[in-house]
């Protein structure tokens, strides 16, 4: 029966999200609240509206308030606030900005008041490198930093037509699966509802994308995700029954595995060449993926791949103690996502553009990218004629 609910909450969710986008095109084209792109930093080209979070909010918030779970999840009137708040400082945001500093103190807010008078909180590491339980105000703290970081490190993904809202609804699906299988159903309607309220913007976000979710969707998922994972790290390492009981932590994170390395692995390059991890830039693995020579719905398939690999190899490995999973898996991120630029160097010498031209002839966005090839082609042919006349010349 659960499930049954839990598809009506998916569909009504998709369907709300499908319906009101239409309206918000329409209102903020009309007031010309559009994203331009930034050369050198945003992938798209001209102008696209904004504010896309408005539905994905709506779709998410009524499906799950109208599903009859929320008297079982104790700390969801705090979470209703919390969520109201971050919707308008997202709303803001995109429409007139707002500094990082400010940001980040209302998600330092929003973070506390779910912690402590909502309970989300992640008390036992289950194991992981030796630790098991630990002191509350540790914990706590502890939990602000891991939904901060996931606030954030979600919001960083969104730079490719339809990634982020496609990573969601792998996210909110894996917690979902799990959820239900554990005994816990008004959790696994949470995640149902925030995968199609994504699957509804998907519609119009993936390639060629006709809105953007913007910081106000980001934010809202941003932090849902963030309160999910943490609720399946302290029911999973709690409960002895639930399934992975012995590898949650392992498992959530392999669930988050790219707004996670997306966010290590560009702090860690940062930092090494002296910048700012809080800059924006294009260093992000969406964009090494583009510079491959992929477009937007290749360079999301290859992501969505890749994390779906990252959860089953968790999955098929979790017999294993869970520091040792931990290592296993995090080697095999290594080896899958783009790291030193070594595995980037063999695809080109392997396969050149030949694989890219393939793959551009069916990929939306990338007829720039073929004419950009043609190009660069173009204009070695023409230094390499004069290069010749210039010998010519000499001689």
């Amino acid at each position: 029966m659960n499930w049954v609910i839990g598809i009506g909450v998916f569909i009504s969710a998709i369907f709300l999200v499908a319906v009101s986008i239409p309206v918000i095109i329409t209102l903020v084209s009309k007031k010309n609240l559009m994203d331009s792109s930034d050369e050198g930093r945003k992938v798209h080209k001209g102008k696209t509206p904004t504010l896309g979070g408005l539905a994905i909010f709506l779709g998410f918030f009524v499906s799950i308030a109208f599903s009859g779970f929320t008297t079982s999840l104790s700390w969801f009137s705090v979470f209703a606030g919390v969520m109201v708040i971050l919707l308008f400082t997202g709303v803001k945001d995109d429409l007139l900005g707002i500094s990082a500093k400010k940001k980040l103190l209302i998600e330092i807010v929003t973070a506390s008041g779910i912690i402590l008078m909502g309970g989300a909180l992640i008390h036992n590491f289950g194991g992981l490198f030796g630790i098991g339980e630990i002191p509350y105000w540790t914990a706590a703290l502890f939990t602000g930093f891991v939904i901060i970081v996931l606030t954030n490190a979600y919001n960083l993904i969104d730079g490719v037509d339809g990634l982020a809202a496609g990573v969601a609804v792998i996210i909110s699906s894996a917690f979902a699966v799990w959820f239900f299988s554990a005994g816990y159903p008004a959790h696994g309607m949470l995640c149902l509802a925030l995968g199609g309220a994504h699957v509804g913007f998907l519609l119009y976000n993936f390639a060629p994308a006709k809105i953007f979710m913007g910081d106000t969707g980001s934010l809202v998922t941003g932090f849902v995700i963030s309160v999910v994972a943490v609720e399946a790290i302290r029911i999973g390492v709690s409960d002895v029954t639930a399934p992975l009981h012995a590898s949650m932590p392992v498992f959530a994170m392999a669930v988050l595995s790219i707004p996670l390395y997306d966010t290590l692995r560009v702090y860690a390059i940062r930092i090494k060449e002296g910048r700012s991890p809080f800059q924006p830039g294009n260093d992000h693995i969406h964009h090494t993926i583009l510079k491959l020579g992929f477009g937007h719905r290749a360079t999301c398939a290859i992501l969505y791949g890749l994390n779906i690999l990252v959860i089953g190899f968790v999955l098929l490995f979790s017999f294993l103690p869970v520091t040792m999973l931990f290592f296993a898996t995090t080697l095999f991120v290594g080896i899958l996502f783009p790291l030193t630029g070594l595995k980037r160097a063999l695809f080109h010498k392997l396969f050149g553009v030949v694989l890219q031209r393939k793959v551009n002839q069916i990929d939306y966005g990338q007829h720039e990218m073929n004419r950009k090839i043609d190009r660069m082609k173009r204009e070695g042919a023409e230094r390499k004629r004069r290069n010749g006349e210039m010998e010519k010349l000499e001689v």
